[in-house]
C-alpha cells in the first residue's frame, strides 16, 4: 500500500497484478484494474507498488510462463488512470538454466525517480537475490547487481538518505547494503531472524523482524539497539517513521514508539474489521496518517484485502 502526492491510495494484490486506487480521504474505490488473464496457466501476480511524484506508478511481481513450472518477474509503469505506459521483464545478470523461478518482490525510489528493484531467484539447489536500477522514462536497465546466491528470501529494499540501498533478507541475514553502482557495501550476517522490512530515519536503519522485534543499525552496520515492540509471536511486516516517532505493525496490533528513548510505547491498538480478523501485510506512513494493507483471516469462503486508516497521533 501506498499514498501518492496527488492524494491517492495504490494496493497491489496477489492475483493477476489487482491494483485498487482509491481517494486518500475517502473510502470509495476510484477504479480498479485487472492485468493479465486469469487461467491458471497465466497467473499474474502483483507484490509490490509504488507512486513517483507526478503520480504515476510502477507495479512489480511475476508471471507464470504458459506450459512451464517458470514464472518471470516483471515492473510495470502505470498512469494515473492506470494505462500500461511500459513493461518490462527483469533479466537476471548470469541466465542459469537451473533457475526456473524469479519475482519481483519489492520497490525503492532515489531522488531522481530512478527506480530499484529487487527480485527473488529459485531454483536447483540454490535461491538468492538481485537489485536491478531502473531508467524511469523507459524501463530499460541501468545496473544489474551480481546475484547473491546465499539461500536466502530478500524482502524489501529502500534508499537511505546517504544515497545507499538497503536490502532486508531472512534465513540469517537481516541487511545488506549497496553502494550508488550497485556493488554491496557491507551485510549483516547474524542468526537473530528474519530481516522483513526497513525504514530509514535519517540516522538509523530499522529492520522488522520476527516475533515482533526491531533492530537499529548505523549506516555502517553496526546495531545500536533492539526492541520488542510486542510479545506478538506475529512478524514485524512493516516499520513506517513520522520523522520523530517510529510504527511497526504485527499481526493485527500497531504499535507507536517514541524516537526520543526508542522504548516508551506511546500507544498500542488491535485492529479489527467488525467481527473478522486480519493479518497486516504493509503500512505506510504519510501526512499524520497510518495506511494500511490487511488480509481477511475469518475461517469461511469469504475472504478479502482491504485498507485501514488511522490516525498516528492517537491510534483510532
Amino acid at each position: 500500500i501506498q499514498v501518492s502526492t496527488l492524494g491517492n491510495i495504490a494496493i497491489a494484490t496477489g492475483l493477476n497484478s489487482n491494483i485498487n486506487i482509491t481517494t486518500k480521504y475517502g473510502s470509495t474505490t476510484d477504479w480498479f484494474q485487472l492485468y493479465g488473464d486469469v487461467t491458471e496457466s497465466n497467473y499474474n501476480a502483483g507484490s509490490s507498488v509504488i507512486f513517483n511524484g507526478d503520480g504515476d506508478m510502477y507495479v512489480t511481481g511475476s508471471y507464470n510462463i504458459p506450459d512451464s513450472e517458470a514464472s518471470q518477474a516483471y515492473i510495470r509503469k502505470l498512469s494515473t488512470t492506470g494505462e500500461v505506459l511500459w513493461e518490462k521483464a527483469v533479466p537476471l545478470t548470469s541466465p542459469n538454466p537451473d533457475i526456473y523461478q524469479t519475482t519481483g518482490e519489492s520497490l525503492a525510489l532515489d531522488a531522481s525517480d530512478n527506480i530499484y528493484l529487487l527480485t527473488n531467484v529459485w531454483g536447483g539447489e540454490s535461491n538468492g537475490w538481485q537489485v536491478t536500477k531502473l531508467n524511469p522514462a523507459t524501463g530499460n536497465v541501468i545496473w544489474n547487481t551480481q546475484e547473491v546466491q546465499d539461500s536466502q528470501d530478500a524482502m524489501d529494499v529502500t534508499v537511505l538518505s546517504n544515497g545507499q540501498i538497503a536490502v532486508t533478507t531472512n534465513n540469517g541475514c537481516q541487511l545488506a547494503t549497496l553502494a550508488s553502482d550497485g556493488s554491496i557495501d557491507w551485510a549483516v550476517n547474524n542468526d537473530q531472524g528474519n530481516g522483513l522490512c526497513v525504514a530509514d530515519t535519517g540516522t538509523l536503519i530499522l529492520v522488522g523482524r520476527n516475533n515482533g522485534i526491531v533492530n537499529a543499525y548505523d549506516y555502517t552496520g553496526n546495531i545500536q539497539w533492539t526492541n520488542q515492540t510486542n510479545s506478538t509471536e506475529y512478524d514485524v511486516v512493516a516499520v513506517a517513521w513520522d520523522g520523530t516517532d517510529w510504527y511497526t505493525i504485527s499481526g493485527n496490533i500497531v504499535t507507536k514508539i517514541a524516537g526520543t528513548d526508542n522504548n516508551t510505547v506511546l500507544w498500542q491498538k488491535q485492529i479489527n474489521n467488525g467481527s473478522r480478523g486480519f493479518y497486516a501485510t504493509w503500512m505506510t506512513y504519510d501526512s499524520g496518517y497510518l495506511y494500511l494493507s490487511a488480509a481477511d483471516t475469518t475461517a469461511d469462503s469469504v475472504k478479502g484485502l482491504f485498507a485501514i486508516k488511522i490516525n498516528s497521533s492517537t491510534g483510532n
